[in-house]
């Protein structure tokens, strides 16, 4: 039989006791004082897979904050960058609508553009709820814009029409 080096063995142990927490701790002199060292090594094996899964609270503290965003170029309103979006997307029309008043607007207005609204594309409201952008891939119907004219102010930054220059080249021919 082998017979292991106790100072040696036990230098270790303690640096191995010194890591772990209090109960951890108590757990290595149960070990250490009554179990064979086949037996411990079979424990601790044991314990360290056991206790080995869950997340290391050092680890998860050591973490950096979260940077805040800081724009050096300025402030990007947020109604252009939803204008730009709907150009983004190619819509063939673009509105924007405020309340005659310059207020913000509310929910009965909403329902207003919701209703004259049904099948467009796409419905944001932006610029501090002062104004809503529409975007469609249609032109909306003569009633439709009618009423809204009547009760927003419609500012039009849909795209200009592309011109077809292959009509002009087969009149010719």
């Amino acid at each position: 039989m082998r017979r292991v080096n106790t100072e040696n063995t036990k230098g270790r142990h303690k640096e191995a006791r010194r890591n772990l927490c209090g109960l951890c701790e108590k757990l290595c002199v149960l070990c250490v004082n009554s179990f064979s060292s086949t037996a411990r090594a079979s424990l601790l094996a044991v314990f360290l897979i056991l206790t080995g899964c869950g997340a290391n609270s050092t680890v998860l503290r050591s973490g950096k904050e979260t940077p805040t965003e800081s724009n050096a170029a300025g402030a990007v309103s947020s109604f252009a960058t939803d204008l730009e979006s709907m150009r983004t997307a190619k819509f063939s029309v673009i509105l924007v609508l405020r309340r005659r008043d310059g207020g913000p607007i509310d929910g009965e207005d909403r329902g207003v553009i919701r209703l004259q609204t049904t099948d467009v594309n796409r419905r944001v409201a932006s610029d501090d709820d002062r104004a809503f952008l529409i975007g469609s891939n249609f032109q909306l119907l003569p009633a439709n814009m009618k009423a809204l004219y009547d009760r927003f102010v419609v500012e039009d930054y849909s795209p200009p029409a592309v011109a077809n220059t292959n009509a002009s080249a087969n009149v010719n021919k």
